[in-house]
């Protein structure tokens, strides 16, 4: 039995995604690079693994709210 298994995103997603948090151009190709790996990375065998409990689909947003870094050496501290 094969099971085929869709990612909730696509590569469209993550672009827009890093455009609207403005990522700098290294993340969004990272992140991109991440999303083919993910594609090519085979399943657990489920004869072997107990993936009932595991959540596929609901996923909450993942929003980080942060400061901007500044140069430390500029403040004074170190």
């Amino acid at each position: 039995m094969t099971v085929d298994t869709k990612l909730p995103f696509d590569q469209e997603y993550i672009l827009n995604y890093s455009k609207e948090l403005g990522e700098p151009e290294w993340l969004k190709e990272l992140r991109v690079l991440a999303l083919q790996k993910a594609a090519e990375l085979p399943m657990p065998k489920p004869d072997k693994t107990k993936i009932d409990k595991w959540n596929f689909t609901q996923f909450k947003d993942h929003a980080v709210a942060g400061t901007t870094l500044t140069d430390l050496r500029a403040s004074g501290r170190s």
